[in-house]
Protein backbone atom coordinates (compact mmCIF):
# COMPACT_ATOMS: atom_id res chain seq x y z
CA UNK A 1 0.00 0.00 0.00
CA UNK A 2 1.43 3.60 -0.78
CA UNK A 3 2.12 5.64 2.21
CA UNK A 4 -0.32 9.00 1.79
CA UNK A 5 1.21 12.28 1.01
CA UNK A 6 1.93 15.05 3.45
CA UNK A 7 -1.59 16.22 2.65
CA UNK A 8 -5.11 14.09 2.09
CA UNK A 9 -6.45 14.55 -1.39
CA UNK A 10 -8.85 17.00 -2.36
CA UNK A 11 -10.30 16.65 -5.62
CA UNK A 12 -12.47 13.77 -6.60
CA UNK A 13 -13.85 12.86 -9.74
CA UNK A 14 -16.99 9.89 -10.56
CA UNK A 15 -16.47 8.04 -14.09
CA UNK A 16 -20.09 7.36 -15.31
CA UNK A 17 -21.05 5.17 -18.17
CA UNK A 18 -24.44 3.94 -19.57
CA UNK A 19 -25.32 0.54 -17.08
CA UNK A 20 -23.87 1.78 -14.10
CA UNK A 21 -24.38 0.53 -10.79
CA UNK A 22 -26.02 3.28 -8.20
CA UNK A 23 -24.62 1.89 -4.80
CA UNK A 24 -21.09 1.60 -6.43
CA UNK A 25 -21.08 4.89 -7.02
CA UNK A 26 -23.57 6.23 -3.93
CA UNK A 27 -21.54 4.19 -1.33
CA UNK A 28 -17.96 6.16 -1.48
CA UNK A 29 -20.26 9.37 -2.19
CA UNK A 30 -21.83 9.11 0.82
CA UNK A 31 -18.35 8.61 2.63
CA UNK A 32 -17.34 11.68 1.20
CA UNK A 33 -20.30 13.69 1.43
CA UNK A 34 -19.91 12.87 5.22
CA UNK A 35 -16.63 13.57 5.10
CA UNK A 36 -17.23 16.50 4.66
CA UNK A 37 -19.30 17.83 6.57
CA UNK A 38 -17.25 16.15 9.56
CA UNK A 39 -14.34 17.99 8.68
CA UNK A 40 -15.54 21.35 6.43
CA UNK A 41 -11.82 22.82 6.13
CA UNK A 42 -11.10 19.56 3.82
CA UNK A 43 -12.59 21.77 0.65
CA UNK A 44 -13.16 18.59 -1.08
CA UNK A 45 -14.21 18.90 -4.73
CA UNK A 46 -16.33 16.67 -6.98
CA UNK A 47 -16.80 16.12 -10.47
CA UNK A 48 -18.88 14.03 -12.64
CA UNK A 49 -17.57 12.88 -15.58
CA UNK A 50 -18.33 11.17 -19.00
CA UNK A 51 -21.80 11.11 -21.08
CA UNK A 52 -24.93 11.71 -20.12
CA UNK A 53 -25.72 8.36 -19.13
CA UNK A 54 -28.43 6.07 -16.97
CA UNK A 55 -28.68 3.24 -14.78
CA UNK A 56 -30.15 0.65 -17.33
CA UNK A 57 -28.28 0.85 -20.53
CA UNK A 58 -31.14 -0.24 -21.88
CA UNK A 59 -32.23 3.69 -21.61
CA UNK A 60 -32.14 5.69 -24.65
CA UNK A 61 -30.11 9.05 -23.85
CA UNK A 62 -31.12 11.98 -26.01
CA UNK A 63 -29.43 14.71 -24.20
CA UNK A 64 -27.58 17.46 -23.85
CA UNK A 65 -24.04 17.92 -23.35
CA UNK A 66 -23.07 19.10 -19.40
CA UNK A 67 -22.94 22.23 -20.29
CA UNK A 68 -24.93 24.37 -17.81
CA UNK A 69 -25.31 27.35 -20.78
CA UNK A 70 -27.16 24.86 -22.65
CA UNK A 71 -29.83 24.29 -20.13
CA UNK A 72 -31.62 21.18 -18.87
CA UNK A 73 -31.33 17.96 -21.05
CA UNK A 74 -32.95 18.18 -24.47
CA UNK A 75 -35.30 15.16 -23.50
CA UNK A 76 -35.89 12.73 -21.21
CA UNK A 77 -35.25 8.72 -21.36
CA UNK A 78 -38.20 6.85 -22.42
CA UNK A 79 -40.86 5.10 -19.60
CA UNK A 80 -41.40 1.89 -21.45
CA UNK A 81 -38.89 -0.57 -20.12
CA UNK A 82 -39.39 -2.33 -16.99
CA UNK A 83 -38.67 -0.61 -14.26
CA UNK A 84 -35.14 -0.78 -12.53
CA UNK A 85 -34.78 2.72 -11.03
CA UNK A 86 -33.15 3.85 -14.34
CA UNK A 87 -32.06 7.29 -13.11
CA UNK A 88 -30.61 9.96 -15.20
CA UNK A 89 -26.93 11.12 -14.30
CA UNK A 90 -26.18 14.69 -15.90
CA UNK A 91 -22.31 14.88 -15.78
CA UNK A 92 -20.41 18.50 -14.53
CA UNK A 93 -17.60 17.34 -16.94
CA UNK A 94 -17.09 15.74 -20.32
CA UNK A 95 -14.12 13.45 -21.20
CA UNK A 96 -12.15 17.01 -22.79
CA UNK A 97 -13.43 19.38 -20.05
CA UNK A 98 -12.26 17.21 -16.73
CA UNK A 99 -10.09 19.19 -14.00
CA UNK A 100 -7.13 17.26 -12.67
CA UNK A 101 -7.90 14.58 -10.17
CA UNK A 102 -6.01 13.45 -6.94
CA UNK A 103 -8.71 10.81 -7.01
CA UNK A 104 -10.85 8.83 -9.97
CA UNK A 105 -13.46 6.48 -8.87
CA UNK A 106 -15.11 4.01 -11.22
CA UNK A 107 -18.32 1.53 -10.21
CA UNK A 108 -19.60 -1.08 -12.35
CA UNK A 109 -22.69 -2.42 -13.37
CA UNK A 110 -23.70 -4.59 -16.49
CA UNK A 111 -22.95 -2.15 -18.40
CA UNK A 112 -19.57 -2.55 -17.81
CA UNK A 113 -19.49 -5.95 -19.53
CA UNK A 114 -19.61 -4.97 -23.17
CA UNK A 115 -16.21 -3.98 -24.10
CA UNK A 116 -17.13 -2.08 -27.01
CA UNK A 117 -19.64 -0.07 -24.84
CA UNK A 118 -16.89 1.46 -22.29
CA UNK A 119 -14.30 1.92 -24.94
CA UNK A 120 -14.45 6.08 -24.14
CA UNK A 121 -14.07 5.39 -20.66
CA UNK A 122 -11.35 3.11 -21.09
CA UNK A 123 -9.54 5.27 -23.40
CA UNK A 124 -10.05 7.92 -20.81
CA UNK A 125 -8.81 6.16 -17.98
CA UNK A 126 -5.64 5.55 -19.86
CA UNK A 127 -5.07 9.22 -20.54
CA UNK A 128 -5.27 10.13 -16.70
CA UNK A 129 -3.96 7.64 -14.87
CA UNK A 130 -0.71 8.50 -14.86
CA UNK A 131 -1.55 11.99 -12.99
CA UNK A 132 -3.60 10.56 -10.68
CA UNK A 133 -3.13 10.46 -6.99
CA UNK A 134 -5.52 7.07 -6.19
CA UNK A 135 -7.58 5.29 -8.45
CA UNK A 136 -10.86 3.47 -6.80
CA UNK A 137 -12.81 1.08 -8.61
CA UNK A 138 -15.93 -0.87 -7.35
CA UNK A 139 -17.12 -3.99 -8.16
CA UNK A 140 -16.91 -4.69 -12.04
CA UNK A 141 -15.07 -1.54 -12.84
CA UNK A 142 -12.26 -3.40 -12.04
CA UNK A 143 -13.01 -5.01 -14.74
CA UNK A 144 -12.81 -1.89 -16.94
CA UNK A 145 -9.54 -1.00 -15.27
CA UNK A 146 -8.42 -4.37 -16.17
CA UNK A 147 -9.03 -4.01 -19.74
CA UNK A 148 -7.64 -0.60 -20.06
CA UNK A 149 -4.04 -2.25 -18.74
CA UNK A 150 -3.89 -0.75 -15.39
CA UNK A 151 -4.17 -3.42 -13.22
CA UNK A 152 -1.13 -5.09 -14.57
CA UNK A 153 0.86 -7.09 -12.35
CA UNK A 154 -0.87 -5.78 -9.45
CA UNK A 155 -2.99 -7.72 -6.99
CA UNK A 156 -6.83 -6.66 -7.35
CA UNK A 157 -10.57 -8.00 -6.94
CA UNK A 158 -14.22 -7.65 -7.91
CA UNK A 159 -17.81 -8.55 -7.96
CA UNK A 160 -17.62 -12.49 -6.84
CA UNK A 161 -21.38 -13.05 -8.61
CA UNK A 162 -19.53 -12.39 -11.89
CA UNK A 163 -16.03 -13.13 -11.29
CA UNK A 164 -15.03 -15.66 -14.25
CA UNK A 165 -16.30 -12.75 -16.56
CA UNK A 166 -14.44 -10.23 -14.57
CA UNK A 167 -10.90 -11.85 -14.06
CA UNK A 168 -10.78 -12.80 -17.79
CA UNK A 169 -10.09 -8.83 -18.15
CA UNK A 170 -6.73 -9.09 -16.85
CA UNK A 171 -5.10 -11.98 -17.61
CA UNK A 172 -1.61 -10.21 -15.70
CA UNK A 173 -3.45 -9.22 -12.56
CA UNK A 174 -3.30 -11.53 -9.65
CA UNK A 175 -6.93 -11.61 -8.78
CA UNK A 176 -7.80 -11.96 -4.92
CA UNK A 177 -10.93 -13.81 -4.38
CA UNK A 178 -11.44 -13.78 -0.44
CA UNK A 179 -10.72 -9.96 -0.40
CA UNK A 180 -13.27 -7.03 0.60
CA UNK A 181 -10.71 -4.70 -0.80
CA UNK A 182 -7.21 -4.95 -2.49
CA UNK A 183 -5.06 -2.19 -1.84
CA UNK A 184 -2.33 -2.15 -4.67
CA UNK A 185 -0.19 1.07 -4.70
CA UNK A 186 -2.15 3.69 -6.29
CA UNK A 187 -4.89 1.63 -7.18
CA UNK A 188 -7.45 0.48 -4.97
CA UNK A 189 -10.27 -1.81 -5.90
CA UNK A 190 -13.27 -3.56 -4.05
CA UNK A 191 -16.19 -6.33 -4.06
CA UNK A 192 -19.42 -6.28 -5.23
CA UNK A 193 -21.53 -2.95 -4.91
CA UNK A 194 -22.00 -2.52 -0.92
CA UNK A 195 -18.04 -3.25 -0.65
CA UNK A 196 -17.17 0.05 -1.71
CA UNK A 197 -17.96 1.89 1.60
CA UNK A 198 -16.24 -0.91 3.22
CA UNK A 199 -13.00 0.08 0.44
CA UNK A 200 -13.59 3.65 0.99
CA UNK A 201 -13.75 3.70 4.45
CA UNK A 202 -10.71 2.12 4.29
CA UNK A 203 -9.24 4.22 2.09
CA UNK A 204 -10.20 7.08 4.24
CA UNK A 205 -8.93 5.89 7.19
CA UNK A 206 -5.06 5.54 4.53
CA UNK A 207 -5.10 9.20 3.75
CA UNK A 208 -6.69 10.74 7.04
CA UNK A 209 -4.35 8.76 9.66
CA UNK A 210 -5.20 8.44 12.81
CA UNK A 211 -2.37 9.67 14.67
CA UNK A 212 -2.88 12.88 12.45
CA UNK A 213 -6.71 13.35 12.44
CA UNK A 214 -7.69 10.98 15.78
CA UNK A 215 -11.54 10.20 15.71
CA UNK A 216 -12.28 11.26 12.32
CA UNK A 217 -12.88 8.20 10.40
CA UNK A 218 -14.85 6.68 12.68
CA UNK A 219 -16.92 9.79 13.09
CA UNK A 220 -17.64 9.76 9.28
CA UNK A 221 -19.12 6.06 9.56
CA UNK A 222 -20.77 6.86 13.10
CA UNK A 223 -23.16 9.76 11.34
CA UNK A 224 -23.77 6.91 8.53
CA UNK A 225 -25.18 4.38 11.24
CA UNK A 226 -22.64 1.84 9.42
CA UNK A 227 -20.87 -1.13 10.52
CA UNK A 228 -17.27 -1.45 8.82
CA UNK A 229 -15.84 -4.31 8.55
CA UNK A 230 -12.57 -3.59 8.51
CA UNK A 231 -10.52 -6.97 7.79
CA UNK A 232 -10.52 -6.78 3.98
CA UNK A 233 -10.24 -10.81 3.84
CA UNK A 234 -13.32 -11.12 5.33
CA UNK A 235 -15.65 -11.83 2.14
CA UNK A 236 -17.95 -14.16 2.62
CA UNK A 237 -19.09 -14.34 -0.96
CA UNK A 238 -15.93 -16.17 -2.60
CA UNK A 239 -17.55 -18.87 -0.96
CA UNK A 240 -21.46 -17.91 -1.81
CA UNK A 241 -20.41 -17.81 -5.24
CA UNK A 242 -17.24 -20.07 -5.18
CA UNK A 243 -14.66 -17.41 -6.39
CA UNK A 244 -11.14 -18.61 -5.89
CA UNK A 245 -8.08 -16.93 -6.66
CA UNK A 246 -6.67 -16.42 -10.34
CA UNK A 247 -2.63 -15.96 -10.30
CA UNK A 248 -1.38 -13.52 -13.72
CA UNK A 249 -0.46 -15.58 -16.73
CA UNK A 250 3.17 -15.08 -17.73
Amino acid sequence: MAAPSSSPPISYGVLLYPGFEVLDVAGPLECLNTLADCLPSSKLTLSIIGRPVATDRRVPMPLSPANPSEGPPASQPSNSFTFKAAQVYLPTHTFDTAPPLDVLILGGGLGSLPTDQVQPEMDFLKTVFPSLRYLFTVCTGSGIAARAGLLDGLRATSNKAVWEQVVACGPKTHWVARARWVAAGKVWTTSGVSAGVDGMVSFLRHVYPEEEHPGLVQKVVDYMEYRHEPDPSNDPFADVFGAHDVLPKA
